[in-house]
C-alpha cells in the first residue's frame, strides 16, 4: 500500500492519494494498530465501499433498528473511526436496487444516509431526517416541520437531553400523541428532554409530563414533525421505523440561509411518496 501510493506522488505530486482497504475494500481495521507511513503529507485520502448485500442479508431478518446499530458499529470499527482521527475518507463505492421493491436495500439506504454525518454540539446542530433528507425546521408560528437543510435553524443539544432553538433559546417539547411538537420557555419538564433510543441511536425520544407516556418525534404525512408513541424499537424484522428516525448533526455555516456542510439534493415535492403512500 504504501509503495503504491509513493509511486503515485512520484508521478504526478499534485493529484490526492487515495488508498483503499481489503476483503473487497469493506475494511480499513488494520489502521488501528499500524498507520501508513509515507514520505509526503496532506493529500491522502481514504476510501470504503458499503452496500447493502454486503451485511448478509440483516436488512430482511432483522429488526430496522437492530440491524442499522449492528451494522452502523461494524462501519465504525472497519472505516469510519479515520474520520475521528481527523482523515478524510469517502465511500467510493455504495448502492441499491433503485426500482424500490428490494426491502433490504431501502433498509439500508436510510440508515446509510446517517452515520458519517458529524456528531457534535458545537457550533451548533441541525436535526436530519434521513427518509427524506431534510431537516427540522421552527416557525415564527412556533410550528416546526421538515424543509431544506440549508434553510435550517440552529439547534444547541445540552447536557441536560435540552434541543433548544438558539436564537430564541426556546427548546423543543412534546405535548401529546399525535399533537404537533412545539417549542416552549419551559425546559426542565420530562417532555423537554430529548433522549436517542433504540440501537440505530436515531429515535428522539421524550417523556409526557401528564402521564410520563414515552413518545418520538415523527414525520407526518404533511411534513409537520409530531410526536407519536415510538415504534418499531426492537425485536420485529417487519416494522418500519423511518419516519422516526432523526439525527442530530453538526453544521458549519455562519447562519441559517447560508452555505452548509450539510447541502443535499432536492427531494421533490412534498409529500414524497414514501411517507404519503
Amino acid at each position: 500500500m504504501a509503495l503504491g501510493a509513493e509511486a503515485v506522488h512520484a508521478a504526478n505530486p499534485n493529484v490526492l492519494v487515495i488508498l483503499s482497504g481489503l476483503d473487497f475494500d469493506t475494511t480499513l481495521s488494520f489502521l488501528h494498530s499500524k498507520k501508513a507511513e509515507l514520505q509526503f503529507t496532506g493529500k491522502l485520502v481514504y476510501e470504503q465501499h458499503w452496500y447493502g448485500f454486503s451485511d448478509g442479508g440483516d436488512w430482511e431478518i432483522r429488526n430496522q433498528n437492530d440491524a442499522c446499530g449492528m451494522v452502523v458499529d461494524s462501519i465504525w470499527a472497519k472505516g469510519l473511526f479515520l474520520l475521528q482521527q481527523g482523515w478524510p475518507l469517502f465511500f467510493s463505492e455504495f448502492g441499491f436496487d433503485m426500482c424500490g421493491a428490494h426491502i433490504g436495500d431501502n433498509r439500508y439506504l436510510t440508515c446509510f444516509l446517517s452515520p458519517g454525518l458529524p456528531n457534535s454540539r458545537e457550533p451548533y446542530n441541525v436535526i436530519f431526517h434521513p427518509q427524506t433528507g431534510l431537516c427540522v425546521l421552527a416557525k415564527a408560528s412556533k410550528s416546526l416541520e421538515l424543509g431544506p437543510c440549508d434553510e435550517s435553524n440552529a439547534w444547541n443539544y445540552t447536557s441536560a437531553f435540552e434541543l433548544v432553538e438558539k436564537s430564541t433559546g426556546q427548546c423543543l417539547q412534546a405535548t401529546f400523541v399525535g399533537e404537533n411538537a412545539k417549542l416552549g420557555t419551559d425546559c426542565s419538564k420530562p417532555s423537554s428532554k430529548w433522549q436517542l433510543i433504540s440501537n440505530s441511536r436515531m429515535h428522539v425520544s421524550a417523556e409526557l409530563t401528564k402521564n410520563g407516556t414515552r413518545v418520538c418525534l415523527d414525520a407526518g404525512p404533511d411534513g409537520a414533525i409530531i410526536t407519536n408513541q415510538c415504534k418499531c424499537l426492537t425485536v420485529d424484522p417487519t416494522c418500519n421505523p423511518e419516519s422516526q428516525w432523526f439525527k442530530v448533526i453538526l453544521s458549519s455555516r455562519d447562519t441559517p440561509g447560508g452555505s452548509s456542510i450539510l447541502q443535499l439534493p432536492s427531494v421533490g415535492p412534498w409529500p414524497p411518496k414514501s411517507l404519503s403512500s
